[in-house]
């Protein structure tokens, strides 16, 4: 992968613990993302930028959804998932409209 950059523009702690974390993570990743490139089943991702990497899988449609509720978590397919929910009865539906209407702002002000 080419480099993307370190995303230090995201890192908003000034505390040491935190920033000594990211750096670590965000460097053990990198290895860890080299490692894997450089096996038969990595090659198709060497020499690509995340951006570019991010955008082939937008084209592709293969994006996912980690959904999580009672302790249990589930990864679907996106367009799955759309589908799961469209099956809901009306009132499963609408109760997952007014959780999503209470708490959209709060999830889009942290991203």
């Amino acid at each position: 992968m080419k480099s993307g950059g370190w995303q230090l523009k995201k890192l908003s702690s000034t505390r040491y613990s935190e920033i000594v974390f990211y750096i670590a993570t965000v460097v053990l990743s990198y290895s860890l993302y080299h490692l894997f490139c450089n096996t038969q089943a990595g090659v198709r991702f060497a020499d690509k930028t995340r951006q570019a990497l991010a955008f082939e899988q937008l084209r592709s449609r293969r994006t996912h959804v980690i959904a999580y509720a009672g302790g249990y978590f589930e990864i679907f397919e996106t367009l799955s998932f759309a589908r799961f929910l469209l099956q809901l009865p009306a009132v499963a539906q609408e109760r997952l409209r007014h959780w999503l209407d209470q708490h959209f702002h709060t999830v889009q002000q942290r991203e």
